[in-house]
Formats: structure tokens, C-alpha cells, sequence
């Protein structure tokens, strides 16, 4: 029997190994961004690496915005943290969904389609034109955008408090330039004792991303210096914070 074309392709699923901490992490390379990510995983964010290998066992780990899950699945599978990872566009989940497959991290690695903000109901994700793995989508963001989705966003202080649900202990935040809903929809969790370190992506240039900062400092928790970043765009950096010490 001859294959067809459309078979081969079906049978194809591209996949992309990573060797990562004594262990490889397998990839789904659907998509030129998709495989992009997975060949940049250590030279994007080289001290997102370095914080996430600060991580133990013991800690819970929410990956807000985590696109195709590359942090995520570092998180899981080389430091061996519970890993809740947060991705509302539906073309980026399916992927994210399939490395966790690839990879055998079903329970370890929990992945939720749902936008998190400040506030817990329906809402609209406006996002970029492409496939799997493109980021700058925007939530109840206005003006024209090439693909929109209905989805439902969550605070995370109402969903740390469903059951079987473990609170974080560390939290990254890069949702293009909508970091201060998260945070505001943290609440009283901002200040536990539980979460002890974050990594957020801000603008210090935005009124409302150094309110944030402020917010941030004031709830415990000091810039390690060592760490941050500034973006390509010379604008936005990712800023690691970890909770003073008495």
C-alpha cells in the first residue's frame, strides 16, 4: 500500500531532543516557533534557567504564560517540581499538552487553558496571527487582531484555593505587559510565607508595572540583582524577587 502524502504527514509529528540537567527533554517541532523555542531554551532566558535550577523537589511551580510549557517542562522533568502551567491560546496548549505527553509528565506537569488576571469569569483572548508557539496575545485587549478566543480567566488566590489545587511556592510571570493583573489577583497569597521567590517580566517605564514592583517590595520581597535581565526590546526586563529574610 503507497502512502499518501497526507499520511506521511499525519505519521510525521516532529519531534526535537534537548539534553537538559542528566535527562533530555523531548519537544513537539510542529512549527518553526515551536522548534525555535526548543533550541533556544538555554540561550533566551539563560538566568530564568538559573533561577528555576534554585528550585528543589519540594517546591510547586506555576508557570503563568507558558506558551508551549519550555520552562515548564525544564521545571518538571530536570528539577522535579509539581509544575502548573497557565496557556489560554488554544493552538499553543495543544502543544504544550503534547510535550507533556512526549515526555511522560502527566501528574507532574498539570496544564490549565485558562488566562489568569485579576479577576475569576469569562473573558476574550485577542491574540497574534500564526501557529503554535507565538506570543503577544493580549487579554480583553482592544483594537483589530487576527485570531480571537473566548476563555475563561482565574485569580490565582481563587485557584490555589480549589481542591486537590497545591499553592505555589515559586511563580514566573510573562503575559505581554498584563503582569500586574496576576499579581493583583494573587491577594493575600503575595504575602505568605509559601511563596518565596518570583520571576516577572515588567516595564519600568509603565506606571501600573512599577506600582507593581512597589506592591511586590512592600509584600517582602527584594530585586536579586544577580539574576535580571533586560529584554532585546530595551524596554521590558525579568525581575527575580525572593522574600526577605527576617
Amino acid at each position: 500500500m503507497v502512502m499518501t502524502d497526507l499520511e506521511k504527514y499525519w505519521r510525521a509529528q516532529p519531534t526535537r531532543r534537548v539534553a537538559a540537567g542528566g535527562t533530555e527533554i523531548l519537544f513537539d517541532v510542529s512549527t518553526p516557533v515551536a522548534d525555535q523555542r526548543a533550541r533556544t531554551l538555554f540561550t533566551k532566558e539563560p538566568s530564568t534557567i538559573r533561577w528555576l535550577d534554585g528550585m528543589t523537589g519540594a517546591d510547586v511551580f506555576y508557570d503563568v504564560g507558558a506558551n508551549v510549557g519550555v520552562y515548564a517542562l525544564y521545571a518538571a522533568s530536570v528539577v522535579d517540581a509539581m509544575t502548573y502551567a497557565f496557556e489560554p491560546d488554544g493552538r499553543n496548549f495543544g502543544i504544550l499538552c503534547r510535550n507533556i505527553d512526549l515526555n511522560g509528565l502527566s501528574g507532574k506537569l498539570l496544564p490549565f487553558c485558562v488566562a489568569v488576571s485579576n479577576r475569576t469569569g469569562p473573558s476574550f483572548l485577542y491574540a497574534q496571527a500564526g501557529l503554535g508557539g507565538e506570543s503577544g496575545h493580549g487579554l480583553e485587549a482592544s483594537g483589530k487582531t487576527a485570531y480571537q478566543q473566548g476563555v475563561m480567566s482565574i485569580r490565582l488566590d481563587d485557584f490555589a484555593a480549589a481542591p486537590k489545587i497545591q499553592a505555589p511556592t515559586m511563580l514566573k510571570i510573562d503575559i505581554d505587559g498584563l503582569e500586574p493583573w496576576v499579581v493583583e489577583g494573587l491577594g493575600d497569597l503575595v504575602r505568605t510565607d509559601r511563596l518565596r521567590g518570583l520571576n516577572i517580566e515588567l516595564n519600568e517605564s509603565d506606571a501600573s508595572h512599577r506600582a507593581t514592583l512597589n506592591h511586590l517590595r512592600d509584600a517582602g520581597y527584594q530585586i536579586n540583582e544577580e539574576l535580571g535581565f533586560v529584554h532585546p526590546d530595551g524596554v521590558s526586563a525579568n525581575i527575580f524577587l525572593s522574600r526577605r529574610q527576617p
